[in-house]
């Protein structure tokens, strides 16, 4: 389940802020918050954001070490593509710094802090001039899909996500975690392929299901959400992948990981 919000219908921003919550807490996947060019200036839109969020849950600090120039006192991490900007060399290491597509993937699910921030937050400050969007997916519906391949090619990929345990750098983790008919998901093949403690049998299952998330982002399966300038994406990182479509055009999104309770 989702739901779109528009600031025109919404004075008060805690009125908002309950109507939000109450989506999270009734396990809705993803909700869109659109600007209708209410806020005009970046500072406005980060103000803005910055009290929602505050009221909404508790904003949980993301590795920073990961974003190495972001500033460490704030929150916020850019997700940004510049034209010609040396950054964009570093795509194979900081692949949202690039404009290539990014396959699905979770991204707070993958620690082992068990209170860690349940729903990602996409903010955005400047849109792509052609594509980019962010594209998603219940995590039932891959496992729906994992399941009839197993059917149709004799394999056994769904027990295998549910019984391997595989490392994202130094951070171990099973694959999918069921729960109360529940899947969550905990994977991110760059992550995967850049850790020394992966053996063969677990890096197979993860080539496997890899090349399945390539075929869904292919596919017509996938929800893409396309912001404009102030708009915003919040999805329950428990409950769904997500991926980016290629960026034609300079892109700037501001992102940041939230506890809702």
């Amino acid at each position: 389940m989702n739901e779109i919000f528009k600031l025109n219908d919404y004075k008060n921003i805690h009125d908002l802020v309950y109507k939000i919550k109450q989506c999270f807490l009734n396990n809705y996947e993803f909700v869109v918050i659109r600007n209708n060019s209410n806020l005009i200036k970046e500072c406005e839109i980060i103000n803005y954001y910055n009290e929602l969020n505050n009221l909404l849950g508790e904003v949980k600090l993301v590795d920073k070490n990961k974003y190495s120039d972001e500033d460490q006192n704030d929150y916020w991490v850019n997700v940004e593509y510049k034209f010609n900007s040396e950054k964009n060399l570093k795509s194979s290491v900081q692949p949202w710094k690039s404009n290539e597509e990014l396959m699905l993937h979770t991204d707070n699910t993958l620690s082992n802090n068990l209170n860690f921030a349940n729903i990602t937050e996409l903010v955005c400050i400047q849109p792509s001039d052609y594509s980019g969007e962010t594209v998603i997916i219940s995590n039932n519906k891959i496992i729906e899909l994992v399941k009839y391949l197993d059917l149709q090619n004799n394999s056994n990929l769904y027990d295998n996500l549910l019984n391997t345990k595989i490392y994202h750098k130094s951070e171990e983790k099973i694959i999918c975690i069921k729960e109360n008919n529940k899947y969550t998901f905990n994977f991110n093949i760059t992550q995967i392929l850049k850790s020394e403690f992966n053996k063969e049998p677990e890096l197979d299952v993860a080539n496997n299901f890899s090349k399945i998330l390539k075929n869904i982002m292919k596919s017509s399966l996938t929800v893409s959400v396309k912001l404009e300038k102030g708009d915003a994406l919040l999805f329950n990182d428990t409950l769904v992948m997500h991926g980016r479509k290629y960026v034609f055009g300079e892109r700037l999104y501001k992102k940041c990981s939230i506890l809702v309770f």
